[in-house]
Order: structure tokens, then sequence, then C-alpha cells
């Protein structure tokens, strides 16, 4: 049920704009062509949102005026009508039983016609009644008809168009309309006014509220996720130091257990060195100058250092920086070649 209620239709009334099912309102009209105008929008509307409609008519609108109305307005009007989509009757027809209104005839006739047009598939009913037939001795049936009607169409798919002439109400007759129905619009000469009933204003007023306490905890709920997702990035940053801190300590600590366990070959990091001699080799000419010297110094702490992790034999470096290089000349480049033998007690390291 509360999704019907929920459910909004296109009115086709500028006015009016959406509405829910269950809608029961009224129309105050000056001249037949106000009357016209709203009702085939209205009906429009509905035919093309897959509606069944109902369009009940009385004088001094015939049942051609309105099918006329309806073809200049839509060019589907003919295919509509062929297949039943509208019934477009007369108010005598449709109100009133012996020349009396039946007030409970009336009512059943509308969810008779909604239990049709259910059973064929249409998404529910729009229905417009004109009282311009309605006589003085009618009119309080005609009034508690109204006000039952707003309890016939609750949660139902039913949407009713009440439309009176103001030519005929008094400030009586319309204040008793008014009261009747969910709300009331009037068209005199083409323009608009809205007439909103005490419930219809109170109604809008709790609407207003609970969409600002809506926003509100919106607002609120923004703020918090903001928060979380803040500190939900400091958490990510933080676990990947962590992790990084945490990959270099086990790379750390498996280099030391190779070193430890004779397990990372010397050769691989003299042989580095070697491939990068070029640049020394540069500051020297003849296999003299300061910076071979420190190359020399440099190696020989590196090979001692090993050799004393590897055994307890003494090392024999003949490393001499004036002879190790031994600068060649060739193909208009000067290149050098550095032959050292490194001797520990099981184990001979060298590189040329």
């Amino acid at each position: 049920m509360a999704a019907i209620a929920s459910e909004t239709r296109k009115s086709g009334i500028d006015v009016v704009g959406d509405m829910p099912w269950g809608t029961h309102f009224c129309l105050f009209y000056d001249t037949k062509e106000d009357l016209l105008d709203t009702l085939s929008a209205y009906c429009k509307a509905g035919l093309e949102a897959g509606e069944f409609c109902l369009w009940v008519v009385a004088a001094p609108l015939t049942i051609d005026e309105a099918v006329a109305a309806l073809k200049t307005l839509t060019p589907q009007a003919e295919r509509y009508l062929a297949d039943g989509s509208i019934e477009i009757v007369s108010a005598r027809h449709w109100y009133i039983t012996g020349g009396t209104f039946d007030l409970k005839r009336v009512t059943s006739g509308w969810h008779e016609k909604l239990a049709r047009a259910s059973a064929r598939g249409y998404a529910g009913v729009r229905v417009t009644g004109d009282t311009a037939w309605l006589e003085k001795k009618d009119w309080k049936d005609f009034c508690e008809y109204e006000e039952g009607l707003n309890e016939a169409v609750l949660n139902q798919r039913l949407a009713v168009l009440c439309t009176y002439p103001l030519a005929v109400c008094g400030a009586v007759e319309i204040l008793d309309v008014v009261r009747t129905h969910q709300f009331a619009i009037a068209r005199r000469r083409q323009d608009w006014e809205v007439i909103e009933t005490a419930g219809l204003k109170q109604a809008k007023a709790e609407i207003k509220k609970l969409n600002d306490e809506l926003e509100q905890r919106v607002a609120e709920r923004t703020s918090q996720l903001n928060i979380a997702s803040e500190a939900l990035r400091e958490a990510r940053m933080e676990l990947a130091h962590v992790n990084r801190v945490t990959t270099m300590g086990q790379l750390v600590a498996s280099i030391a257990h190779e070193i430890n366990n004779d397990q990372l070959d010397i050769n691989e990091p003299i042989l580095e060195i070697h491939r990068h001699h070029a640049q020394v080799e540069h500051h020297t000419r003849l296999g003299s100058g300061p910076r071979a010297r420190r190359f020399g110094s440099a190696l020989r702490r590196i090979l001692h250092d090993q050799a004393q992790r590897d055994g307890d034999g003494a090392l024999d470096l003949p490393f001499d920086h004036r002879s190790a290089w031994r600068p060649r000349v060739g193909y208009g480049e000067r290149t050098s070649r550095c032959r050292l033998h490194v001797h520990a007690p099981g184990k001979t390291v060298g590189i040329a």
C-alpha cells in the first residue's frame, strides 16, 4: 500500500505537476474552453502513462466536443478510443439512476472500472467528472459522496478530478467543495489559481519539516563519512610504512644470513667495483693519482674484512696502485684492466 501512495503520476496540469495515486482534487472553471483545455491535457497524460481514463461530461459540454478536443491534442486519440483506453460518457448516464443521484452505485462504479482496467493490464484509472448537471436537491448527497470518495480512493490506483462551473457555485458551495477535496484549483480565462485546504497546508508543512530533518541527517552522516574516510587513509599510509619497514628488515636479515653462512660470493661486489673503475681511471694516468691510491686502500679493506670472516689465515694483497692499472689505447679510446689476486686459507679470489 505504501508503494502505491508514493508512486507519482503526471497530472498533465502545469499548476499541479506530479500527483500520487489516491489523489482527489477539484477544478473551478469559468469557460468551456478552460474546461476542455484542462481535461484534454489531464486525460492525455493518463493515456500516455498506460492508464485507463473515464471522462464524464455534462451540458453544455458534449461528448463530441470532448472527443474533438482530445484529437486536437494527441494524434493517438483515435487509437485510444478504438481500443477502449478511454471512455467519454454523459453525466446523466453515469451519476443519475431514475432521476436521483445514487451515491453507492457511483462509488462502486469507480471500483468496477478499476478492477476491469487492472485485469486488462492498465497501470490504474484516471477519472474526471463534471457537476454542471447537479441540482440543489442533490447537493447534500453529492457533498457526502465527495467526502466519502477521499476514503474510497485511498491506497487505490485511482485519481479523481471533479470539475465545478463557477457560474453556478456560490460562496457556500465553494466552501463545501474545497472542504471535501484534498486541494482545489481554479482556471478563469486562462489564468490559474491554487486553493489550498488547511489539511494540504498542514501536509506541506509536515513534508517540509521532514525534508529539513532529512537534509540535516544527510549532512551529519556525510561529515561522519568524511572523518572515517580520512582515518582510513591515514591507517592505510601507516600500514604501507610498516610493510616497507618489515620488507627492509627481512632483506637485511636475509643478506646477513647469507654472509654468515658463506652463501654470498665475494666475486660479485668485486666485479661490480671493477665494472665501475672507469671513473677512477679517468682521474689516473699510468696508475698514479690520489683516487687510485684511495681505491686500492678501500679494496684492500673490503677483501681483508671478507677474509677475516672466511677464515683465520693472513691475506696476501699484492696490490700496487702504480702497477695494477694498465691503460691500453685501442680504437681511439683508452681502457684499463686490473689484475688482482687475493689468497686466503682454502680459497683464491681474483679479477682481471
